[in-house]
């Protein structure tokens, strides 16, 4: 399978697969049908988008277990269960799914093009953000990296301009998109209270 986005039935019974599929395709989305989990396995890919609409009751393998392997495999795909008394909304509910794992895509697309900008600093200008992000000052950023304050400023042109923005809070903002400085919050501030400004 490559990237086009479609729908992924997992449904062993052959006769109600083919009685929903014209109803799931309305989408406008390809839909892919499998008997078994493991058959499904067995064709998908890491690129693969879309959604996957699968049977609760189905042998093999429990929800648990197949997001298992799905995330093994490097797969992010939203899963749907659904039960017989619930077939009435398929379409609805996929179509939930679907919009849900855009948005997460959306969300993905945004923090790569936000870490690629950020991976234009230089070391010491990370540092420098570490520092301001941190709320130091200036003459207090000068004084933990033993720089002077006019280097700290020309650090700091340079993080805008590559950055393109004009607020630390701005920067604040990009950093949380970029999910930068995680898990390991930064220790240098932390010793430069200790031992003050």
């Amino acid at each position: 399978m490559n990237g086009h986005a479609a729908i992924y039935f997992l449904d062993d019974d052959s006769a109600f697969v083919t009685s929903q599929a014209p109803t799931l395709s309305a989408s406008g989305m390809d839909v892919h049908s499998f008997a078994s989990a493991r058959q499904f396995l067995e064709a998908v890919a890491s690129d693969s988008r879309g959604c996957v609409l699968a049977d609760l009751a189905m042998p093999e393998l429990s929800v648990l277990d197949l997001q298992g392997e799905l995330a093994i495999r490097g797969v992010s795909l939203p899963i749907v269960y659904f039960t017989r008394a619930v077939q009435q909304n398929l379409r609805e509910v996929v179509q939930r799914a679907l919009d849900h794992a855009t948005m997460a895509q959306e969300e993905r697309a945004k923090a790569l093009e936000v870490r690629r900008r950020f991976a234009t600093l230089t070391g010491r200008e990370r540092e420098v953000v570490r520092q301001v992000l941190d709320g130091q000052l200036n003459k207090e950023i000068a004084a933990a990296l033993g720089i002077t304050t006019r280097t700290v400023k020309l650090h700091r042109t340079s993080i805008r301009k590559k950055l393109g923005i004009r607020s630390v809070v701005q920067l604040a903002t990009l950093a949380y998109d970029a999910r930068l400085f995680e898990p390991t919050p930064p220790v240098v501030a932390t010793t430069q209270r200790a031992h003050g400004p």
